[in-house]
């Protein structure tokens, strides 16, 4: 099974590199002519591997899928460089070559022009792709999803199989979708959009902070570890029956009473005396 990396480039025919050297078009070998085998920078042909990421705050990126041939060196973290490669696509990801089947990849950063195949990865970093508008049909992650950041996106599909779910600051997203039974962990921070969430929601933790928007939780809302609804100005009342190990309310401004039944082992950011959250 051939390897790959990843590159970055800003989307032209033949990417300069430094120096003023060139890669050959899509679908040709690339040979380095300065090549040295020594794990530091320069003497190769550059690139990571899939889950390294490293596109982040860098605008108007296109990620490269390369084919390599021979040994990677590696020169620092997922960083590394090989003799001889092939550009296999540019931005468009969705090529027969192409596994349907990752460990792991980390695209986080890429602001134009990225198409995923259908495929399963268990890992899976799209975070901060801020052109991003629909989530990739047919692309099932398994563990891990990170789409932080995303602030063109207007929804999640239903059906999603991972246990790790970040949609910090995805201010478009209006609603979560019902069904989603394997997640453990949510990351909803700065989802300003967001009204209310979908019933029998059963989590290990619960990130809400500064989700401006929401106005109710589900009713018996199941958290075992902790929920963060910091600054969630907007929520009016909590759900009766809701269980929690720590719940922090801090700065909900909304908020006049708790609920009659509750079971939560520590609350924080409640005044007692006014009966209100603190500001």
């Amino acid at each position: 099974m051939p390897e790959y990396m990843i590159r970055i480039t800003d989307g032209s025919e033949r990417p300069k590199s430094y120096g003023g050297f060139r890669w050959n078009r899509v679908g040709e070998w690339t040979e380095a002519p300065d090549w040295n085998p020594v794990p530091s920078c320069g003497g190769g042909l550059h690139g990571q591997h899939p889950e390294a990421g490293g596109f982040r705050n860098i605008g108007g990126t296109v990620p490269e899928l390369v084919e390599i041939d021979g040994l990677a060196v590696e020169i620092e973290g997922k960083k590394v460089k090989v003799r001889r490669a092939k550009r296999i696509a540019v931005g468009d990801l969705d090529v027969p070559e192409m596994p349907r089947y990752w460990r792991a990849l980390n695209l986080s950063g890429c602001s134009k022009r990225l198409r995923l195949p259908s495929m399963r990865v268990e890992r899976l970093d799209l975070s901060e792709n801020v052109d991003l508008r629909e989530f990739p049909r047919g692309l099932k992650v398994l563990k891990w999803l990170d789409i932080s950041g995303c602030k063109g996106l207007r929804k999640i599909p239903a059906g999603l199989t991972v246990k790790w779910l970040d949609l910090s600051a995805c201010t478009g997203i209006r609603e979560l979708p019902e069904g989603l039974k394997t997640i453990r962990v949510l990351y909803m921070a700065g989802c300003t959009g967001i009204r209310e969430l979908p019933e029998g929601l059963k989590l290990d933790s619960l990130s809400l902070c500064r989700c401006t928007g929401l106005r109710k939780l589900p009713e018996r809302l199941t958290v075992s570890a902790w929920i963060d609804l910091i600054g969630c100005t907007g929520l009016r009342k909590l759900p009766e029956g809701l269980e929690a190990g720590n719940l922090n309310v801090y700065g909900c401004t909304g908020l006049r009473e708790l609920p009659k039944k509750m079971n939560v082992k520590t609350l924080d950011g409640w005044n007692h005396d006014l009966n209100r959250s603190f500001v």
